[in-house]
């Protein structure tokens, strides 16, 4: 079996999947200014975490 890398599978079949819902998800990349606790319905690309 191939294997997809991560990023691919993120635009290809999650993001998709998130800006099909009604109400749809909004996607939205990061930035160091970004205030995530005034998001709703969005979803961060590359969000930094700890690991």
């Amino acid at each position: 079996m191939t294997e997809e890398l991560e990023w691919k599978t993120r635009r290809e079949r999650i993001n998709k999947r998130l800006v099909a819902l009604n109400p749809k998800w909004t996607i939205i990349k990061y930035k160091e200014t970004l205030d995530a606790s005034t998001l709703d319905r969005h979803a961060v690309e590359e969000y930094p975490t700890a690991i």
